[in-house]
C-alpha cells in the first residue's frame, strides 16, 4: 500500500465534491478539477485496498489475536475491516472479548455439580446464571439432593403438628410437607379432613338435571366439586340450552323484557341475540310533552 494507509483514506474520504462547489468565485476551475480527480483516485484505491485485505489469507499470528481484544481494536491493528474480523472470529468459534468477565479457575470448575448452583454462586461470589451456564458447558449434571423417604412415624406427624414444624423436624421444605399431606388426604391439626367422598352412580345421574348450586345443596357437596364432576362427564346445565322457542322471542321485545320472561340475565339475552345477528327491538319510549 505504501503511503496509502487507512488513516489517509479516512481523512481524504471526508472530502466530497458537494463541498468543493461552495468555493468562492476567485478560485480557479483547474484547482476544483484537481481535487475532484484526487477524490476519485482515493475512492478507487480504497476499494482496491478493501478487496485485497478481504481476500488476504489469515496467518496463525492474526488468528491468535482474535478474542484477546475487541474486534474494533483487532481491525485497527491488522488493517482489516471490523466485519471481516467478526466473521473470522465466529468461524473459529471464539468468544468475544469481555474484560469485565471473570475467568474460571480450575479449582472453581472442580466444585461444579458438588452442591446446588445457588449455594455455589454464593461461595464463589458469582451469579446463579453464570454458574449454571458454566456447568452446562462442561456437561456436568445438576446436583439432586436425596429425596426424603417418608415413614409411618413421619406421616403421623402430619396430623399432629403444623407444616412448618414438620418441615423443621424432618429437614425438608414446607412445600414437600404440603404435597405429602394432600396426597394422603390428611387435614391440618384441628381441622376436619378435606378428602371428598367418591361419587355414586345415582349422584352422577342427577348431574345436568338441575343447576350446580341446587345439586350441591341437595347432595351436600361444594359447588366447585359438582361443577368439576359435571364437566368431567361432559354434561351441561339446563340453563345453557337455548330452545327454538326462546330464540323466537329475541328481537321481538326489549332484552330486559325477554330476560325476565325467560329467566335469564340481560347480558345472556343480548349475547345470544348478537350471535344470531338479530337486531334489537325498538324500545317504546313516550315522548315528553313540549312546554308551550
Amino acid at each position: 500500500m505504501g503511503r496509502w494507509c487507512c488513516t489517509i483514506f479516512s481523512r481524504l474520504r471526508c472530502w466530497r465534491p458537494s463541498s468543493l462547489w461552495g468555493w468562492g468565485r476567485g478560485r480557479a476551475i483547474e484547482q476544483r478539477v484537481a481535487y475532484i480527480s484526487r477524490y476519485h483516485l482515493v475512492e478507487t484505491r480504497f476499494c482496491e485496498y478493501n478487496v485485497r485485505m478481504g481476500t488476504q489469507p489469515w496467518t496463525a499470528d492474526e488468528d491468535r489475536l482474535l478474542g484477546t481484544m475487541s474486534d474494533r481494536d483487532v481491525a485497527r491493528r491488522l488493517g482489516r475491516a471490523t466485519g471481516t474480523i467478526y466473521k473470522r472470529r465466529r468461524k473459529l468459534r471464539l468468544a468475544p472479548f469481555r474484560p469485565c468477565e471473570r475467568l474460571w479457575q480450575r479449582t472453581e470448575e472442580a466444585l461444579l455439580g458438588t452442591m446446588p448452583d445457588r449455594k455455589l454462586a454464593r461461595r464463589l461470589k458469582r451469579s446463579v446464571q453464570s454458574v449454571a451456564k458454566r456447568r452446562r458447558a462442561r456437561h456436568i449434571p445438576i446436583l439432586h439432593p436425596k429425596k426424603h423417604r417418608w415413614t409411618p412415624a413421619d406421616d403421623k406427624l402430619l396430623s399432629e403438628r403444623p407444616d412448618a414444624q414438620v418441615a423443621m423436624l424432618l429437614g425438608i421444605s414446607r412445600l414437600a410437607v404440603k404435597h405429602r399431606r394432600r396426597r394422603l388426604g390428611i387435614g391440618r391439626p384441628g381441622k376436619q379432613s378435606v378428602r371428598p367422598s367418591p361419587w355414586r352412580p345415582e349422584e352422577d345421574a342427577l348431574l345436568g338435571m338441575a343447576s350446580d348450586r341446587e345439586l350441591a345443596r341437595r347432595l351436600g357437596r361444594t359447588i366447585s366439586s359438582v361443577r368439576q364432576r359435571r364437566i368431567q362427564l361432559g354434561r351441561q346445565t339446563p340453563c345453557h340450552h337455548w330452545t327454538p322457542e326462546a330464540d323466537a322471542l329475541l328481537g321481538k321485545m326489549p332484552d330486559q323484557a325477554a330476560a325476565q320472561r325467560l329467566g335469564r340475565t340481560v347480558v345472556a339475552v343480548t349475547t345470544r341475540r348478537r350471535r344470531l345477528g338479530i337486531p334489537a327491538a325498538a324500545s317504546k319510549i313516550k315522548a315528553r310533552p313540549r312546554c308551550a
